[in-house]
């Protein structure tokens, strides 16, 4: 999986970084602005996407919406210390898979990788009976 995290404040999320890529199957870039990470959507969409509160050219709600003009099958995740019920106001509609603390830590690393695990998961079995469900013109002229 790739995971792309937008944040200026790499040596903050350091053991959050870390405990990502403990994963084998797991890659995680780094971009510093809403901008190069948009650029780099563009060329090759992560899984997910981490949004960092304090980016320099826009607000993480503002990024969320960009990244789903983007690319509406790349998963957001928001650090924020926002509270809940302010950070479900401002999110809502936009399918924020989880808010993070301003410090995630490698705990939060691990439950989030599992839940991004669990929706990749409930994609592709959605695609794959989509795809068996389609009319196979053979077996209809059986």
């Amino acid at each position: 999986m790739r995971i792309l995290v937008i944040s200026h404040r790499a040596e903050d999320l350091d053991g959050f970084f870390k405990a990502l890529e403990q994963d084998a199957n797991t890659e995680v870039a780094l971009a510093p602005t809403g901008e190069a990470a948009l650029e780099m959507v563009g060329i090759s969409p992560p899984d997910l996407a981490v949004v960092d509160t304090g980016l320099a050219d826009q607000g993480p709600f503002e990024m969320v919406t960009k990244l789903m003009k983007a690319n509406v099958m790349v998963n957001t995740a928001v650090i924020s210390s926002l509270s809940e019920d302010d950070f479900h106001e401002l999110s809502e509609g936009l399918g924020v898979l989880v808010q993070l603390p301003p410090k995630p830590a490698a705990e939060q690393a691990v439950d989030l990788l599992e839940k991004l695990k669990s929706v990749v998961r409930t994609v592709i079995a959605a695609k794959s009976k989509t795809d068996s469900s389609t009319l196979n013109p053979s077996s209809v002229l059986r």
